[in-house]
């Protein structure tokens, strides 16, 4: 197409294919059911939600896992180096997430036994479009990984979001066209596709 023209002649490639999903809320009565389910699982993992900031105790295990979001999602063809998180990183961003008058809700796992933070989901709504609710980040450590996790804390905010932002109709993700593990809990959460999004990148000298 025209688009791919454009890009291809100044020295781009097409580098990240996303899938945008949108998931209505609230969730069906059945849906909700299954998502309590699963989240109650007795196996070695608690989930928490938080409505806003985070306790400070939580800050450096979420740092950590915030560090792995460059490294240890599919990322498609897309050149991006190893971000540095800090506390004090995750304390801003929640700082100006609030100052901007967004809602965020965040759910996490929590390995009891060892204490590590498995896995969390940010998800935020803008002021401005206070009826849609975005999932920012969603991550679980590769150590925690097979324990659906990823369903439990997404399961999680998007039971919580209704009480938290009750002007909020549908909840939308991005995610990698071959990340299918992460699709396929999209489905079973009662996401449906609603578009596509293309990255190209230029290596530069």
């Amino acid at each position: 197409n025209d688009e791919a023209a454009f890009f291809e002649a100044a020295g781009y490639a097409e580098a990240q294919t996303c899938m945008r999903n949108g998931q209505r809320l609230p969730v069906s009565a059945d849906i909700g059911a299954e998502m309590r389910r699963v989240i109650e699982m007795n196996d070695g993992y608690r989930i928490e939600t938080v409505v806003g900031r985070l306790p400070e105790d939580w800050l450096p295990e979420r740092a950590r896992l915030a560090g792995m979001m460059s490294t240890d999602t599919p990322l498609g063809d897309l050149a991006i180096e190893p971000e540095n998180w800090t506390p004090e990183r995750v304390a801003a961003m929640f700082d100006e997430d609030k100052r901007r008058g967004r809602i965020v809700v965040e759910a996490v796992a929590w390995h009891e036994e060892s204490g590590e933070m498995a896995a969390f989901t940010h998800v935020s709504v803008p002021a401005e479009t206070p009826w849609i609710a975005y999932q920012d980040d969603t991550l679980v450590a590769k150590a925690h990984r097979g324990h659906r996790l990823g369903y439990r804390v997404k399961a999680a905010v998007s039971l919580a979001l209704p009480q938290a932002a009750p002007g909020v109709t549908v909840q939308r993700t991005w995610n990698d066209e071959t990340n299918e593990h992460m699709l396929r809990i999209n489905r079973e959460l009662g996401y449906e596709r609603e578009g596509t999004l293309v990255e190209w990148q230029k290596v530069l000298d």
